[in-house]
């Protein structure tokens, strides 16, 4: 065997093994990635933060209507495929929601009290329009799973904390209420502005009754920040914005192709020449 030949497959042995090896670490993020999505047990880990805004004075009419620029102001929620929709907003004291199921049946809102510990539960509201009548209680869950089981609170010894509600029916069901930012029992709403909780939305489009769990309805699972008065509401959502996406596979598979293909070619090329 020649020198040269000899050369020429030094160079391609090198050439195979510097490509094993860039695409074994290039390869390393993308799996530990995909291995860490399949680890997830938080329902909340990859979900998205809605911010909800601090409003002095909400100019907020709560009569089952939602007008135009009514929540021009407030954090809102829209799932494109549904046409599912929610708005919040506080003003310190109160928390104002407005909902829009597309369909006839159920709609319904919840935040669980610890964003580290589902455990702790969550408190949920959940309406629906009978005859021409808004129908609204608030609901406790023990814990918050992806069934999302829910109990009347009345039933377990608690109060009803909701302060104003309307509902109106149409080709769509809406409904808006008022409550506590803070309960005054275990069983509802407790939210401190400058933190973040977890936030359930679901909604059925045709059943008129209270359900048992949330999922016999379309359920969502986000996250929620309270709006402190003195935040700067766009610096909160571009900083979430960045947390919501701190790392995409697909630059990464993109460098591999190309490191694989540049590789082969030196090869192809390296190899007509031996």
């Amino acid at each position: 065997m020649s020198d040269w030949s000899r050369r020429s497959k030094g160079k391609v042995s090198f050439l195979l093994f510097f490509t094993i090896f860039l695409m074994v670490f290039l390869a390393y993020p993308v799996l530990a990635h995909e291995v860490g999505e399949e680890g997830i047990t938080n329902l909340f880990e990859k979900a998205e933060t809605l911010t909800v805004p601090y409003v002095a004075h909400p100019n907020i009419t709560i009569d089952g209507k939602i007008g135009t620029d009514e929540y021009s102001s407030a954090g809102r929620f829209v799932d494109e495929d549904t046409g599912m929709e929610a708005y919040l907003v506080h003003d310190g004291e109160n928390l104002y929601v407005g909902l829009r199921n597309p369909g006839q049946g159920w709609v319904a809102i919840g935040f669980g009290y610890n964003i580290e510990d589902l455990d702790e539960g969550a408190s949920v509201v959940i309406g629906y329009i009978d005859s021409g009548k808004l129908m609204i209680r608030e609901f406790h869950a023990s814990e918050i799973t992806g069934e999302m089981e829910v109990k009347p609170v009345k039933e377990l010894g608690g109060a009803s904390h909701i302060i104003s509600a309307k509902g109106a029916e149409g080709g769509a069901t809406t409904i808006e209420f008022v409550v506590p930012l803070n309960a005054s029992d275990r069983y509802g709403i407790h939210l401190k502005p400058g933190k973040v909780y977890p936030l359930i939305i679901a909604f059925n489009d045709s059943l008129k009754e209270f359900p048992s769990n949330l999922d016999e309805g379309e359920l969502h699972f986000e996250k929620a920040y309270i709006v402190r008065q003195n935040d700067n509401i766009n610096e909160i959502e571009n900083l979430f914005a960045m947390k919501s996406n701190p790392y995409s596979p697909y630059d990464t598979v993109i460098a591999m192709t190309i490191v694989g293909l540049s590789s082969v070619a030196l090869l192809v090329v390296y190899s007509r020449k031996g």
